[in-house]
């Protein structure tokens, strides 16, 4: 116990402000999330985590899905699980999330929001995104968090990868959401990537 109260306090020290000020009315917050910086992307550690599913798709077929329908098929993956609150709807900030620089606002289920805003497309990553502004409790600990998703063809089949990396602030802020990253969020991201591919098969393989 004597052990923990310095871990306590060290934690509580580093732990941060997060989202935005309540006091602001609903058009300053759209305001200030639609202007604010996005945070710079360095090459400190962070707390990656990754999660895999194949589908019986092509690459090709499976990549023209994502781009018609891949902004919404995402958000509406994101279900709670157990132990993260799901997505519930995105707020349009700027643009339609389909071009890089889009930057819409996240609506989790236990009333909690984040800014998320895309920053890379291409053949291959077929989305990398950057959330920051998160009001939830445990987001106070990093500063930023990243996401990547990545079409691997497999033959006939194609692998969708899908790679988040959290931005601790200091120590011990990795050491503090190491479980949760690598069981909680590995949880959630498994089962979103299961309904994303459901989704997909749905509409391409058992039309």
């Amino acid at each position: 116990m004597q052990r923990l109260v310095p871990l306590v306090f060290a934690l509580l020290s580093c732990a941060g402000p997060v989202g935005v000020d309540p006091r602001l009315s609903f058009r300053e917050r759209d305001e200030l999330q639609r202007t604010m910086p996005r945070p710079a992307v360095d090459e400190a550690s962070h707390e990656s985590v990754t999660a895999e599913v194949t589908l019986g798709i092509s690459r090709d077929e499976l990549a023209a899905w994502f781009e018609r329908e891949g902004a919404k098929a995402w958000s509406e993956s994101r279900a709670a699980t157990p132990a993260i609150a799901g997505v519930v709807r995105t707020e349009v900030l700027t643009g339609a999330f389909t071009e890089i620089g889009d930057r819409r606002r996240i609506v989790y289920s236990d009333g909690n929001t984040a800014v998320e805003e895309l920053v890379a497309r291409g053949p291959e990553t077929i989305a990398r995104y950057e959330v920051w502004n998160d009001t939830r409790s445990i987001a106070r600990y990093w500063r930023y968090a990243t996401g990547e998703l990545v079409l691997v063809p497999r033959g006939a089949e194609t692998q969708v990868r899908w790679t988040c990396r959290f931005r601790p602030k200091a120590w011990p802020d990795g050491y503090l959401i190491g479980d949760h990253v690598h069981r909680d969020y590995r949880a959630f991201m498994q089962a979103s990537l299961e309904r994303v591919a459901s989704r997909a098969t749905a509409e391409l393989v058992l039309r």
